[in-house]
């Protein structure tokens, strides 16, 4: 806890907050910087900053690298601040590259996951973010956005949440995210979060409650690495629909899909959950659920009651091959989801498949042109969804 206490006793001073990271870390993000406002006096520009807290993003290499490239950025912008630098790169094998930095340091989740309770609500404002780098064109799409919002609210949510659309680059409507938990108890291959994270950890059901009440907003975005983990999920759900709460679901693994049950559904905006692979021999290689026909029957029951849906999947695992691809392919194009990210396969440092496949080349030229080819289908399928929804809407009216 040396490095919070630090910034606790950090008065009078000038802080700048940047975010590379996801959601998830965002909110962490925000909830430091409303602990920090009592004391400090947050500025637009990190030339005026006595300090800067940045929240990185380590999922990938090309995460991690940006993550690198955006603090190495503001250290030379400012090279008399002290920077903070917080989120999953703290724990990742990258941050050698920034320890001759003398004025650079680090904390932990861990460090800093208590002490979101001194706090019972965050806005999106507070934290200057940058654009995901895999995301291009974002000017024209927040355009389009603020264009159809304006036209049609129906019809500019489901954009926001299509490949075209905007997705969780900038919150397309205004919503409160409420933390219910920390950390991951699974152990995916590819993934390091369990490492960089620190062990999984849930607030009370007390806590949350807590937050709801004091949400600002019609919408509130659950959040998590696991979150369908949090042992009283259901009765969070429920006392969000008795508070008249629209309810955003980030990042529910498929083995808990069955908890949304069919009565939520009338106050479930979005939910997610990474499928990461249509091939269950490959899904079996990454330590992941296989029950792949229970999600795509929860999907099409979803889209049927009108929730918009999104998945993950990770392409080039070094054990695919190609009919593997295929079936991956197939599966997101015939499971009824609005939104699909996808990346190729990236070894990762603290990950469990990193010393077996930490040559491998995730961007050679066969993985590569995978990555083209599903991108293009994707992109066709998005665009697809988004027409048929804008015809149904302006031929029936309110779905």
């Amino acid at each position: 806890m040396k490095i919070v206490k630090e910034l606790m006793r950090l008065r009078k001073k000038k802080f700048y907050s940047f975010t590379t990271a996801c959601l998830s870390l965002l909110d962490e993000s925000n909830r430091i910087n409303e602990i920090l406002k009592k004391k400090n006096i947050q500025v637009n520009d990190p030339e005026d900053a006595d300090f800067i807290l940045v929240t990185t993003c380590a999922v990938s290499r090309d995460s991690a690298q940006n993550s690198i490239k955006n603090i190495l950025r503001l250290n030379n912008i400012n090279r008399k601040a002290t920077i903070y630098v917080g989120g999953c790169l703290s724990n990742a094998k990258e941050r050698e590259i920034l320890f001759k930095k003398r004025k650079i340091k680090f904390f932990t989740a861990n460090d800093i996951f208590q002490e979101i309770k001194k706090v019972n609500y965050s806005c999106e404002q507070t934290t200057t973010r940058c654009n995901p780098f895999w995301l291009s064109g974002m000017k024209n799409k927040i355009e389009k956005l603020e264009k159809l919002k304006k036209q049609d609210f129906s019809l500019a949510l489901f954009y926001s949440f299509t490949t075209d659309g905007i997705v969780f680059s900038k919150m397309p409507f205004g919503f409160d995210t409420i933390r219910i938990s920390k950390g991951c108890s699974k152990r995916c291959s590819y993934c390091a979060i369990p490492n960089n994270r620190g062990k999984y950890l849930e607030q009370s059901l007390e806590f949350v409650k807590d937050q709801i009440n004091s949400s600002k907003n019609e919408y509130i975005l659950l959040i998590g690495e696991n979150i369908g983990c949090h042992k009283n999920l259901n009765e969070i759900l429920e006392y969000a629909i008795k508070k008249n709460k629209k309810i955003i679901l980030r990042y529910l693994e498929p083995e808990w899909v069955r908890k949304i049950k069919s009565i939520y559904l009338k106050n479930i905006v979005y939910i997610g959950v990474p499928l990461q692979s249509g091939s269950r021999k490959v899904l079996k290689d990454m330590q992941r659920p296989l029950n792949i026909g229970e999600v795509r029957k929860k999907f099409k029951e979803w889209n049927k009651k009108g929730v918009f849906t999104g998945t993950s999947v990770i392409l080039s695992y070094p054990t695919e091959n190609f009919f593997d691809y295929l079936k991956t392919i197939f599966l997101v194009i015939f499971t009824p989801t609005n939104y699909t990210s996808f990346q190729n396969f990236s070894p990762r440092e603290n990950s469990p498949a990193f010393e077996k496949y930490k040559n491998w080349d995730s961007h050679s030229l066969k993985n590569n042109l995978k990555f083209w080819v599903f991108d293009k289908i994707i992109s066709i399928k998005g665009k697809v969804g988004y027409i048929k929804f804008k015809v149904r809407r302006n031929k029936y009216g309110p779905i």
